[in-house]
């Protein structure tokens, strides 16, 4: 899900030992998604790639919840471009995902992949736009109002 991060390599690599340190290093490549949010593990590991250095200073579990509008926005940002990666891909190929064309699919197999394709989508965009509006009334009030956190 991280495609890069705004720090050089060797400080990227010094993130994901800490990952590693705190039994976060699945949290974000393993994280299920829902339209409500993301695991909190999910939250917390990305706080961690993309905090300030600051934020990484002393005690890491403090990143398990919000730190910074700052680090927010870019935990968003990743997160919102994911989303959006991710209904792009679901949307390629020959057929789309709608629920026209499952309804003349005959075969079930095709039927059930195309239905799939797109609840997952929906998924995806339903999670983008409510990370868009917290995004939004965060920065009007200029610090975080909520978290997304979902189960797990």
């Amino acid at each position: 899900m991280l495609a890069s991060a705004p720090f050089s390599p060797g400080e990227v690599e010094r993130r994901y030992a800490l990952l590693g340190r705190l039994k976060l290093d699945g949290a974000i490549d393993d994280a299920e998604l829902s339209a409500q949010g993301a695991p909190a593990d999910t939250w917390h590991a990305l706080r961690i790639m993309l905090g300030s250095a600051a934020e990484l200073e002393g005690d890491l579990s403090k990143l398990s919840r919000p730190a910074s509008l700052a680090t927010e926005e870019r935990v968003w940002a990743v997160m919102r471009g994911y989303c959006k990666e991710a209904r792009a891909f679901l949307s390629g190929g020959q057929s789309g995902s709608s629920l026209k064309e499952a309804k003349r699919e005959k075969e079930p197999r095709k039927k059930l992949a195309i239905l799939y394709k797109a609840a997952k989508k929906e998924l995806l965009a339903d999670l983008d736009g409510r990370i868009a509006t917290l995004a939004l009334r965060s920065k009007k009030s200029g610090r975080v109002v909520g978290q997304l956190v979902s189960g797990k």
